[in-house]
């Protein structure tokens, strides 16, 4: 139906943050899972040369399994990540009499990763996620 509802809003007037929109797009009766995306819409002034339009250092954004690298490089500082997320209660086979909760862990680290020798140190993040009024199958 495309109306969408606001769950969370963390931190959002934060200028230092990165800012990030998460979309719960539907939950999956076939394989259980919760399907999510995110889109970065904004990056901190500290981390963005505006001289030369790019950042200043790599920026790995995570949302729970998905992983994305912004560097100096990147032709749109949009990062779009489409993840599946497993329902930590509920299930779905009882929908719409059940409840539900899920986890999802999300990050945002200065550095391209843990395994790659880089040193990481993490940035503070803006989240609001959204999920659809009505899960109509």
């Amino acid at each position: 139906n495309g109306v969408y509802r606001g769950l969370v809003d963390v931190n959002p007037n934060d200028p230092n943050a990165v800012h990030l929109e998460i979309m719960i797009a539907n939950m999956d009766t076939q394989d259980y899972v919760i399907r999510a995306s995110s889109k970065m819409i904004h990056v901190p002034a500290s981390l963005y040369n505006t001289t030369a339009n790019s950042l200043n250092n790599p920026v790995r954004i995570q949302l729970d399994s998905a992983n994305g690298v912004l560097t100096r490089a990147s032709l749109t500082k949009d990062l779009p990540l489409s993840t599946r997320i497993n329902l930590a209660v509920g299930s779905i086979a009882w929908y719409p009499f059940d409840s539900y909760a899920t986890l999802l862990d999300v990050q945002a680290a200065i550095g391209t990763g843990a395994f790659t020798g880089t040193k990481e140190s993490g940035i503070p993040m803006s989240l609001r996620v959204y999920q659809p009024e009505d899960f109509d199958w």
